[in-house]
C-alpha cells in the first residue's frame, strides 16, 4: 500500500494549513512549469521554418519534481476523473483489479486497452498525451500527502469507513 486510494475512496482529512499551503504551492508550480514547458513544445514545433517541412524533428522536454512517479494506471483513472464520472467508472471497470501490477509498459497496456472500451478514440489519445505529462501525478502526490498527514494522526481507513476527516488533530 503506497498511500495511493481509488478516487471514491480518498481521503476526506483535512491536513494543517501549512500543509495545505505548501501542497498548494508545489502544485501551482508544477502546473505552471508544465504549461511553460507546453507552450514552449507547441512554439518550437509551428516556429519551424519552411525549409525544413517533411523532416521530422524531434523534441525533448524534461521536467523533474520532488516526488517519485505514480503508476501509470493510477495516473490514467486520475485523467478520466478528471474527466467526469461519467467515464471514470467505465474505465475503472474495463481495467480491473490486475492492471496495477507489472511493469509501466504493461500498465500502459492495460490502461490504452480500458480507455478504448471506455471512452472514444479522442480519449484514449488525449490520456496517452496526459500520461507522457504525468499530469496526474501532482494530484496523486496531493491525496498520497493528505493521506499519510492523516495517517500519522491514527487515522484509518476501511470500506465500510466511506470517509475519513481530521478535525481538531483528531479523527472522525
Amino acid at each position: 500500500e503506497q498511500g495511493y486510494l481509488p478516487a471514491d475512496r480518498r481521503s476526506r482529512a483535512f491536513p494543517s494549513a501549512s500543509l495545505r499551503e505548501t501542497l498548494a504551492r508545489k502544485i501551482k508550480m508544477a502546473g505552471a512549469l508544465l504549461q511553460r514547458t507546453l507552450v514552449l513544445v507547441m512554439l518550437g514545433t509551428m516556429a519551424t521554418p519552411s525549409t525544413c517541412q517533411g523532416s521530422n524533428k524531434l523534441v525533448q522536454v524534461s521536467v523533474s519534481a520532488p516526488w517519485g512517479a505514480a503508476p501509470l494506471v493510477m495516473e490514467a483513472a486520475e485523467f478520466f476523473d478528471g474527466d467526469g464520472k461519467a467515464s471514470f467508472w467505465p474505465f475503472v471497470e474495463a481495467l480491473g483489479t490486475s492492471a496495477a501490477a507489472g511493469t509501466d509498459e504493461a500498465q500502459l497496456k492495460a490502461a490504452e486497452e480500458a480507455a478504448a472500451k471506455a471512452g472514444s478514440d479522442a480519449q484514449t489519445k488525449l490520456m496517452r498525451f496526459a500520461l507522457a505529462l504525468r499530469d496526474g501525478s501532482p494530484r496523486l502526490e496531493m491525496h498520497r500527502a493528505t493521506w499519510e498527514s492523516a495517517a500519522s494522526k491514527g487515522c484509518s481507513f476501511s470500506s465500510d469507513d466511506g470517509a475519513v476527516a481530521v478535525v481538531g488533530g483528531k479523527c472522525v
